[in-house]
């Protein structure tokens, strides 16, 4: 059995065509004004959430734009430490420790995060930042420059097994440029590049901007050779 109340109503609207042309300009109104809000509601909703998207992708724009100037230095800072007298003495094999103590100074000095290590022509580890050299170890092949200063991509260090990035330089003589007699190697933390990029990394892949690190986000690799 209907409900009274839409017995009422029914009878009210079938007494006369006032009534019914009354509900019918009702109904077209609460149609139209529920479509209004509808379509408000939703302009509203978008221009917030692009709003928001905005000011995080700003966010995420500004701290891969300082990690890129972060390793800018870096690279320029290898490419200096190369040529360094003192690197010269890879060829003597750093028997009297000089690159050894200026590896040292060099990561107190810059405030390294990573390690340096230095080796001669043949690949031998001959001076670390630590001051300690493991013996045996020599050169691994995916530090190998091509060029000038490269960029290592995300890898497993072959010294310690941690994640890290890392840029090479090959090191010349200062008296035969064609005379390369080692290569001088940087590594930077994986942990400390994904410290500063904290929070954004899904948000650069949603955008599909170019992540200059990790080919896993979906981005590209930025950093392949430095000249």
């Amino acid at each position: 059995m209907p409900m009274p109340i839409l017995v009422g109503f029914r009878e009210w609207s079938s007494r006369s065509i006032s009534h019914k042309l009354l509900l019918a300009f009702f109904l077209v109104f609460i149609g139209t004004y529920l479509a209004t809000a509808l379509v408000v509601l939703t302009a509203e909703r978008s221009s917030i959430e692009a709003s928001e998207h905005e000011t995080l992708e700003q966010s995420a724009r500004f701290k891969l734009n300082s990690l890129n100037t972060r390793f800018e230095q870096l690279a320029t800072s290898l490419h200096a430490w190369s040529k360094l007298d003192v690197m010269n003495d890879l060829v003597s094999g750093d028997v009297d420790q000089r690159i050894t103590r200026a590896l040292i100074d060099m990561k107190a000095n810059y405030a390294l995060k990573g390690n340096l290590y230095a080796f001669d022509a043949n690949g031998n580890l001959l001076a670390t930042s630590s001051g300690t050299r493991p013996p045996g170890v020599s050169l691994p092949a995916i530090w190998r420059p091509h060029g000038g200063v490269s960029f290592v991509d995300k890898h497993v260090s072959p010294l310690n097994g941690r994640e890290i990035v890392a840029l090479t330089a090959p090191v010349y003589s200062s008296f035969a440029k064609n005379y390369r007699f080692g290569t001088l190697v940087v590594t930077y933390p994986w942990s400390a590049v994904r410290q500063a990029l904290a929070g954004n990394a899904m948000l650069l892949r949603r955008a599909r901007q170019p992540v200059i690190l990790d080919s896993t986000l979906g981005g590209v690799n930025k950093w392949s050779v430095v000249q």
